[in-house]
This record gives structure tokens, sequence and C-alpha cells, in this order.
């Protein structure tokens, strides 16, 4: 069975939504290494070399018991790759404003939503674990938030052309070496999705040129 047309609409609203969250190199359809995260693996160098000999196989799971919920997949519907800002006290207001802050500097981070379009698509699993953030986007109330791992995020899709965030992400301490890795990958996907619309657009205007020539 092929993806719905309403699960592409809200992977293209899933890019835009990770725009304005100021990810500027965004992809969908991303490869996801699981042993990218520190907080889910905690330095346990024995479980990330069960997790790259058996994450391609079927007993993958047994070896993750740690894990709550289905974290059976491997691609993830959209990815970007941004920055976010550094805040630390602004002690020039903080007598005015309590907590204030200011921006010191910025870093880059992973965001990473999965789409879920059915209570029998989210119950067939979705990647949990390998970027900084990573969030579920579901039309309204399909999903509760009870229902997600704590680390998640949620958004809704109100049914139109925007999403809003009913929960904020926790953010999984991503491996720094893993950042180039993601790179890479969104890079290749994002050529080979050019490429694709070149090739489409070169065989309709080659399509109109020989309409062209026989009229």
């Amino acid at each position: 069975m092929g993806e719905s047309n309403l699960h592409k609409y809200l992977k293209m609203l899933g890019i835009k939504y990770l725009d304005e969250q100021g990810c500027r190199l965004v992809a969908t359809e991303i490869y996801i290494r699981k042993a990218a995260s520190d907080d889910f693996l905690n330095g346990n160098q024995e479980l990330i070399e069960r997790i790259e000999k058996y994450s391609r196989f079927e007993n993958w799971e047994q070896h993750l018991v740690e894990n709550p919920g289905n974290d059976s997949k491997w691609v993830i519907d959209v990815l970007g790759i941004g920055s976010k800002d550094i805040l630390a006290p602004d002690e020039k207001w903080t007598h005015i404003i309590p907590n204030s802050k200011k921006k010191v500097g910025e870093e880059t981070v992973i965001r990473g939503i999965e789409v879920k379009v059915s209570r029998s698509d989210f119950k067939n699993g979705y990647v949990q674990t390998g970027l900084d953030y990573h969030y579920l986007l579901c039309p309204e109330l399909l999903v509760k938030k009870s229902e997600i791992p704590k680390h998640f995020g949620l958004l809704y899709w109100d049914g139109g052309t925007s999403v809003y965030c009913a929960k904020r992400p926790r953010r999984m301490e991503l491996n720094t070496e893993m950042m180039e890795h993601y790179r890479k990958k969104i890079y290749q996907r994002y050529h080979s999705q050019i490429m694709d619309m070149t090739r489409d657009q070169i065989r309709f205007l080659q399509e109109t040129v020989n309409t062209k020539q026989k009229g």
C-alpha cells in the first residue's frame, strides 16, 4: 500500500514546522542511526555494539528492552538540521524581569518528525531515538500526550494548513560525531529529490517540445 495523500501533506507541514524552528537543511525519509543518543545509551559500549550488530535484524527489539514503545523503525519522515540559541542569565535585567535570559551563542541541533495519520499507523511503531529532538505529528487528538515517550514533542494538525505544538520535546544529547553523518544523509536525500524532480521536468518538457514539433 502506497503513501496516502494525507501522510504526504502532513510531511510537507512538518517541513514547514522545522523551518520555523530554525532548521535550514531539511529532507524527508532519512535513515536513522539509533546508536546516536547519549541519553538513551548512557555510555554503554556493550549495548552500542549489540545495537550495531543486530540493528537490521528481526531480533532488534529484544536488545532494547529499556526503551518504551515500539522503536522498530529506521527511516524518519522529516529530519532537519538547524541552530538553537544558547541562553544565559541576564544580570542586567534580572532585578526587573525575574529569570531574564540573554543570547550568548548558538549550537547546532537535529530535529525529527514522525507523521501518523491513523491509530493503526501509530501502533505500527516509529523512530524514538537517535536525534536531539523528536516529535510526533498527527491529526488533533489522534494520539494523547500520555501515549508517547516522555522526551517526545507532540504536534497536532489543525485540519487546515497549520500544525501547533501540544507538548514540547525534551532534548536527547546527540553524539557530536553524528552531526556530520546526518548532514551527509540530508544532502544525499536532497540531491536525490532534486534529481527526481529534474527528470520529471525533463520528461514533461520533452513531451511538450515533441508535441509542438509534430504540430
